[in-house]
């Protein structure tokens, strides 16, 4: 519904902190609400079950988003050869999405999270990916280079085309 707030301080946000952590892992263990609302009840706290649900709901919209950063994040490491620019592109692909996730969010939060800092993170994130593809760009001309200096080098010597070719993709699979 357009124009709704949604609540943002839960009341299982304002118990004690070890009862939050309980709380949290009854969610994840599947309890229902009713469950976790009587609990806490016997527990001394009395939450209704809708003050449980609407907490619930927005701890698992966060697991998920979570599990699906993770995911993200597996298939740009699996997806990767290079194992020194993986993680840092996984890291900042995840950050960009979580900024994007925010910005997306804005108009629920009221006010609530500064628009300028986002962006600021967002211009951060971009410049970090455009550094690391010029990065990976020079290390590629590098590797090349190297490649063919390696070349000359084993003509002379004497190898055979066959082992060159193999010295080659060795020394450029490094820089994929």
């Amino acid at each position: 519904m357009p124009g709704k707030k949604t609540r943002l301080h839960y009341k299982v946000q304002q118990l004690p902190e070890f009862v939050t952590s309980a709380v949290n892992v009854l969610l994840e263990g599947g309890y229902t609400y009713d469950d976790i609302a009587e609990v806490l009840s016997n527990l001394g706290h009395p939450v209704s079950k809708s003050s449980v649900a609407r907490y619930g709901a927005h701890f698992v919209a966060k697991i998920e988003r979570l599990q699906q950063s993770a995911g993200m994040a597996r298939a740009i490491v699996e997806s990767s050869d290079n194992t020194a620019t993986q993680l840092e592109e996984a890291g900042t692909r995840l950050a960009l999405d979580l900024v994007l996730q925010a910005l997306a969010k804005i108009q629920d939060l009221d006010g609530e999270v500064d628009v300028l800092r986002l962006m600021e993170a967002l211009s951060r994130l971009q410049s970090a990916g455009v550094q690391r593809e010029k990065w990976k760009a020079e290390l590629r001309a590098k590797a090349e280079a190297a490649a063919k200096d390696v070349e000359r080098t084993v003509k002379q010597a004497g190898l055979g085309a066959e082992a060159i070719e193999v010295i080659k993709h060795r020394i450029l699979g490094v820089a994929q």
